[in-house]
């Protein structure tokens, strides 16, 4: 039994592979007791963790990132952007007052600016199709 083993018994640390393997077989192993080492641990047993209430860092849930398989989102293109299919996230600032009316009153917020954003849009372009009438 090497030194770190020697230790985990005394502190009753249990490896986190070890605490997967007895919850498995039915046993009930509190938080505390898991020694997870700061090791990358898979998305997927990080799942099994949850199943059984054990909660996992962020830091350590491995999300497997590079074989992620994109190849059912369709692709990007002109037609996407003109007829308002694709969305795009945009970060908003605004000040305090204006964010604690938007949320006392259950404003659905995305919603709202994206409907003024649509009306200022469509006014401006009607602006400039009725400039380019004047000056034919």
């Amino acid at each position: 039994m090497n030194k770190k083993n020697k230790i985990m018994e005394t502190n009753k640390q249990i490896y986190w592979k070890k605490a997967i393997e007895l919850m498995r077989n039915g046993e009930k192993i509190e938080q505390s007791a898991i020694d997870f080492n700061d090791e990358q641990i898979h998305w997927l047993l990080v799942q099994e963790f949850n199943k059984y209430g054990i909660r996992v860092s962020n830091e350590l849930i491995d999300y497997d990132d590079d074989n992620i398989d994109f190849s059912d989102i369709p692709e990007l293109n002109d037609n996407n952007l003109k007829n308002g299919t694709y969305k795009i996230i945009l970060p908003i600032s605004c000040d305090y007052e204006i964010s604690e009316w938007i949320k006392n009153s259950k404003i659905n917020y995305n919603m709202l600016v994206n409907n003024f954003l649509k009306s200022v849009y469509q006014s401006v372009l009607q602006i400039e199709r009725k400039e380019l009438t004047l000056i034919k």
